[in-house]
């Protein structure tokens, strides 16, 4: 059968076809989740949860505002913003403030990782929290403990504004 060279370019045609439909599968598979989607498969999630993705939005990005949307689930409680805000900033990256004179006045501070995780904190934030709360969301600064390993000749690299506001200096 190996002399047929008609049988042979028929199967490598074949095998062409079965990978490709193969491929077509895996994508399919991987697609139906969002943490291991691609961009075709997290623009349905979006598009899905009503989702506008930003001009300059990774795909880690995308997938992370999916994830955080999507897990949302009704009532919210002071224990579930906490644990959405974990999710988002991580255990040491927020706070919740409650002002001693009016308590109805709630501050959030959030350590800047991203300028679009920080955007996307103040929308959760704005939805889980009761209207009646007046709500404070504020990004928590980069601060001497922060800085201190840095020598005076690494610093004058940056200016104010960039020590003061860039995450991971």
């Amino acid at each position: 059968m190996t002399e047929y060279k008609e049988l042979a370019r028929v199967l490598e045609t074949e095998n062409k076809e079965l990978q490709s439909l193969e491929n077509k599968h895996w994508k399919a598979i991987d697609n139906r989740f969002i943490s291991s989607c691609d961009e075709e498969g997290i623009s349905r999630y979006e598009k899905l949860l009503s989702i506008t993705p930003l001009s300059n939005d990774t795909l880690d990005d995308r997938k992370a505002r999916a994830i955080a949307k999507w897990n949302r689930v009704l009532p919210y409680n002071y224990e579930y913003l906490r644990k959405q805000l974990e999710m988002m900033c991580g255990i040491d990256g927020f706070s919740i403030d409650f002002s001693h004179i009016n308590e109805y006045l709630m501050t959030v501070k959030i350590a800047l990782t991203s300028k679009n995780a920080f955007n996307d904190a103040v929308k959760m934030v704005e939805e889980i929290v009761p209207v009646n709360l007046l709500t404070t969301v504020m990004i928590m600064y980069n601060q001497h403990m922060t800085i201190k390993h840095l020598k005076h000749s690494e610093l004058k690299t940056f200016t104010h504004d960039q020590i003061r506001n860039e995450p991971n200096i």
